[in-house]
């Protein structure tokens, strides 16, 4: 009798290391990323094709793509968290990676909100270290009950942030104004979720409710046209569609479209934040 309870101890022992190994296990989700943070908390049922990300009590999640890319055109299907989300801040954006690369970085945040609240969405540019670009809109949608499409183009002409195809923003290069553009760097494109509770609803004052947790926000169809680039440097990767003179600049009826998002959707703008900025930068004049 001892030694057969022995061997199930044993046994069960094995067994509970086991399925502690197998649940701590990086997830499959395909060769186009990696997981950035928090295995755990990462699901893919399809090898990378639909990648779910969670935030619990005691961590966020964050994937990242395994090339850098030097201009392009990407985009995801993205479903947001549902119910009470208030605090919690989901992410897609490129960044630049490198001891030494300068900050360049193309934000679409998520900004959680309390049930019934609009969902809010802010954009940010950051250009060779220089960012505070921020623009704050609420959606005209739902986007936590179907997937909608978010999407940037990246050329050395202009940066497009679009929502189901929809051009919600355009960044052009200024330089000749004095302005910082992105176009020295290659970018990696990340999606992350995170406790952002001390800023994200209603400045900081509501915060997680924990009782709701986890959090989800689920990623699909991603698209990465970019060109993967090992090296910094322009003209390497300026040769593809997303280059074409079509999309140096917009359509007269795309600058209305946004010109009507403006002013129906946008809540904050920091072109027209005189506090913050009492002299506009000079690239508001031209977006």
């Amino acid at each position: 009798m001892t030694t057969r309870k022995c061997s199930r101890n044993l046994l069960l022992t094995a067994f509970l290391l086991l399925t502690t190994y197998n649940a701590e296990a990086a997830p499959d989700i395909g060769t186009d990323f990696y997981v950035t943070w928090a295995d755990r908390l990462v699901e893919s049922p399809d090898g990378g094709k639909t990648i779910t990300l969670s935030l619990d009590y005691n961590s966020g999640s964050a994937i990242g793509t395994t090339n850098k890319y030097m201009f392009g055109y990407f985009s995801a299907d993205i479903k947001l968290v549902g119910g009470n989300s208030a605090g919690t801040l989901a992410t897609f954006y490129l960044k630049s990676i490198g001891e030494y690369a300068v900050h360049d970085e193309l934000d679409f945040e998520f900004l959680g909100n309390s049930s019934g609240q609009p969902y809010a969405l802010q954009t940010n540019v950051f250009a060779n270290d220089l960012g505070g670009r921020e623009q704050r809109m609420n959606l005209w949608f739902d986007p936590t009950a179907g997937f909608h499409n978010y999407a940037i183009l990246w050329n050395r002409h202009m940066i497009i942030f679009y929502v189901d195809s929809t051009p919600i923003r355009v960044f052009p290069n200024n330089n000749r104004l004095g302005v910082n553009y992105v176009q020295s760097n290659p970018m990696k494109l990340y999606s992350t979720i995170y406790n952002a509770d001390d800023w994200v609803t209603q400045g900081g004052k509501v915060k997680i409710d924990w009782r709701w947790a986890p959090f989800r926000v689920t990623f699909k169809n991603y698209n990465l046209q970019g060109c993967a680039s090992q090296m910094s440097g322009a003209t390497q990767c300026s040769t593809s569609w997303w280059d074409e003179p079509r999309y140096w600049s917009l359509t007269t009826g795309q600058y209305d479209g946004i010109k009507y998002i403006q002013q129906r959707y946008v809540t904050y703008n920091y072109c027209t934040d005189l506090r913050r900025n009492p002299t506009p930068p000079p690239e508001c004049a031209n977006t």
